[in-house]
């Protein structure tokens, strides 16, 4: 009987603390054929001696390379997955996993941890229902530091499982937003024959990969068994950080994320799929200029006002204010918190 395979790809940064806790809930998997593709992306703790570690069983790949980012990491594992399936391939030997079809990729954050019997539920969902084209887990399991909860209905209003097509879901849920790959698993080929990539050098990097693997599916697989457990808060986190540094960053991804999504709307023609690329391209370019509100052009943001001007044609009524004079936009904003601040202390 044929079996899917799934690529698991963990791209690791200095998560000494919480990979083994990972690795392990991957390694004593109920189900067991698997790859395990752990990409360390430059870590300067002991992250990549216990990725070394694991080596040990042949199911665990080890990929090092220079501190890129979590996007570049991933990308440099999809790769790998493309590269290791055209070497079977290309030299005819027994094809792995059954077939291209039974074959797919899944995403863990090496802080977070999955459910041992994770991939049993995942292979149960394919061979059940004619190889869907992407799985997306509606419910996961969020770890604090004093409990576990489940958090149901992530993305959909629904507790049935179900299979339905991009269309199927506008429909009802127009402007869904997607923005965690780790609830998404997706078939090898359709990954490959579309060139899905992660943007690099961005944060919110999921945002795009998901809403676009997503947009073009005709088979989509709806669970609401929770089999991922993410990690809320953890140290050192990027989400976490609050700097300047990390503000010019989001400003630059947003900015990232508008001019894609104006640019996939731009390429398409099916309606639904141009409605939802310019709805999200809306909301990521007001995000920008509510970030330009507090500086205004400055270099640290990455991005200059020329280059914002490209998405000008897309603004309305104040937003186009606000393009010429953001501070003075943003001001009376300012003015409000200042004066509640002083009233607070």
């Amino acid at each position: 009987m044929q079996t899917p395979l799934f690529y698991i790809i963990i791209p690791i940064y200095n998560v000494e603390k919480y990979l083994k806790t990972c690795l392990d809930s991957i390694k004593n998997q109920t189900y067991t054929n698997f790859k395990a593709i752990m990409i360390n992306d430059g870590s300067t703790d002991n992250s990549a001696e216990i990725a070394q570690s694991y080596t040990q069983d042949e199911r665990f790949i080890l990929i090092n390379q220079d501190n890129a980012s979590v996007s570049v990491a991933r990308n440099t594992g999809l790769d790998y997955v493309k590269q290791d399936i055209e070497s079977h391939t290309e030299s005819n030997t027994e094809s792995i996993g059954g077939g291209v079809d039974y074959i797919y990729t899944s995403f863990v954050d090496s802080d977070d941890y999955l459910e041992l019997d994770g991939l049993e539920v995942l292979s149960n969902i394919i061979m059940q229902n004619d190889l869907p084209a992407i799985i997306i887990t509606n419910s996961s399991n969020h770890v604090t530091k004093d409990s576990l909860y489940t958090y149901k209905q992530a993305f959909f209003k629904q507790d049935a499982d179900t299979l339905l097509s991009y269309k199927d879901i506008l429909q009802d849920f127009p402007h869904i937003h997607f923005y965690v790959v780790w609830l998404f698993t997706c078939r090898c080929d359709f990954l490959l024959q579309n060139n899905f990539r992660f943007e690099p050098n961005i944060i919110y990097e999921d945002v795009l990969f998901t809403s676009y693997v997503f947009i073009f599916s005709e088979s989509i697989y709806i669970s609401n068994i929770p089999i991922y457990n993410y990690r809320i808060s953890r140290e050192n986190s990027i989400m976490n950080t609050k700097t300047k540094e990390h503000f010019y960053k989001s400003a630059y991804s947003h900015f990232m994320l508008s001019k894609r999504f104006f640019e996939f709307c731009e390429d398409n023609n099916d309606e639904m799929r141009k409605n939802y690329f310019m709805h999200w391209g809306i909301f990521y370019l007001k995000e920008t200029l509510r970030h330009l509100q507090r500086f205004g052009y400055i270099d640290e943001f990455g991005f200059s006002k020329s280059e914002l001007r490209v998405l000008y044609p897309y603004l309305r009524g104040k937003y186009k204010f606000c393009f010429h004079f953001p501070r003075i936009y943003g001001f009376p904003k300012r003015l409000r918190l200042f004066i509640a601040k002083l009233f607070r202390s």
